[in-house]
């Protein structure tokens, strides 16, 4: 097996108190996480006598607008897949000492089927895609080094997690203005250090920062400000993320991220499968969306819900025709205090999202368990 070293530096993301100095970054050009349409390049793999040649392409303004055919995407750097593929180490930072963190460990890469891929589009097309588009050759593994020093500040002790960072490769198969297979192709190309600052001697909640969510880290702000991150899932809870709503509470605005272009469920038609409602304090509907099950989040009719204001003392309810495909991070417990049902109403709080009952009466106990009035198998 092949094996790459790579020596690579280091971009730092600080949690709970910005006004930490960051120590490295990286100028790798990448994606912000909120531009969910936005690669940096795209090409085209057609065949000719037998033999796979590339064409450069003009970015379109939508993907739709491509004509029928295969795509590369190339999606940037520094992607974070999830805690078990991208974690390398962490160490603590007594306040008021330095510690050198180094690490080298062999990553894989991770070749992810998002919409039905068939043979066509398997990973060994891939491969000899990318080495034909951008002249990417692709190892299954890389090793991965990094180095650095750290200094904790006199009254903070420091808890530092390092992961790898991928460059992501999107494929795509268009027909009719429509994605009918697409699949993501992330290769190790660097790392990215998590630093929690934790004042000495309380308890500091290490589950909270665990990385959950597939996105883009470069440039992006500390998320001190996002209490909670709702994941709506589709057919599939591991394949089809739908989309992710952040509460945002120095803007105080809902964000509306992760879009994809799957349909959400397709298995349910034109029947209506997820609902969202955004109610003032006195439960009166402010805003609402809904999705078919042949619907999906990115379709432009839903781009006026990013951005949406709300204050706290607001409720969110969320509709689900198969609740258990809901998850909401950084919520109490994990998850595991959600009394799931087809209707889940939560009021905005300083803290968080709190469960209440439908007259916004806050829930004293609540059960993981999903009734069986309320689980609806449709596949």
């Amino acid at each position: 097996m092949k094996f790459f070293k790579k020596f690579v530096p280091v971009f730092l993301s600080i949690s709970l108190f910005s006004t930490y100095p960051v120590l490295a970054s990286s100028n790798i050009p990448g994606l912000d996480i909120a531009q969910e349409d936005v690669f940096v390049g795209i090409k085209k793999i057609e065949k000719e006598n037998n033999e796979l040649k590339s064409k450069d392409v003009k970015n379109p303004s939508n993907i739709r607008d491509l004509e029928d055919g295969t795509y590369v995407l190339n999606r940037g750097t520094g992607w974070i897949i999830n805690e078990e593929e991208n974690f390398l180490t962490s160490s603590i930072v007594k306040s008021g000492t330095s510690s050198n963190i180094e690490t080298s460990k062999s990553v894989s890469v991770t070749h992810t089927a998002i919409t039905g891929v068939s043979s066509s589009l398997d990973f060994e097309f891939v491969k000899t895609s990318l080495e034909l588009t951008y002249e990417h050759s692709i190892s299954n593994e890389d090793t991965i080094s990094a180095s650095f020093d750290i200094e904790a500040p006199q009254d903070k002790d420091l808890y530092v997690k390092l992961y790898s960072t991928h460059s992501r490769y999107d494929t795509i198969e268009v027909k009719d203005g429509k994605i009918i297979e697409h699949s993501a192709t992330y290769i190790p190309e660097g790392t990215w250090a998590k630093v929690i600052e934790n004042t000495p001697g309380e308890h500091l909640n290490l589950s909270k920062f665990e990385e959950k969510v597939t996105r883009c880290v470069l440039g992006e702000n500390p998320l001190d400000n996002i209490k909670n991150n709702i994941e709506i899932n589709g057919v599939t809870n591991n394949q089809t993320k739908s989309f992710n709503l952040y509460l945002d509470y120095n803007s105080e605005e809902i964000l509306f991220s992760n879009r994809t272009n799957t349909p959400i469920h397709e298995g349910y038609g034109n029947q209506e499968y997820f609902k969202f409602k955004l109610l003032s304090p006195q439960l009166e509907e402010k805003l609402s969306f809904e999705l078919n099950g042949t619907d999906n989040s990115k379709d432009d009719k839903y781009n006026n819900i990013n951005g949406v204001n709300f204050q706290v003392g607001d409720f969110i309810q969320l509709e689900h025709l198969e609740p258990f495909r809901i998850a909401i991070y950084d919520y109490d417990g994990n998850n595991v205090n959600l009394k799931y049902s087809k209707k889940m109403l939560f009021k905005i709080t300083e803290s968080g999202l709190k469960q209440t009952d439908e007259n916004g009466n806050e829930l004293s106990e609540v059960s993981s368990n999903v009734s069986s009035e309320d689980t609806v198998t449709n596949n």
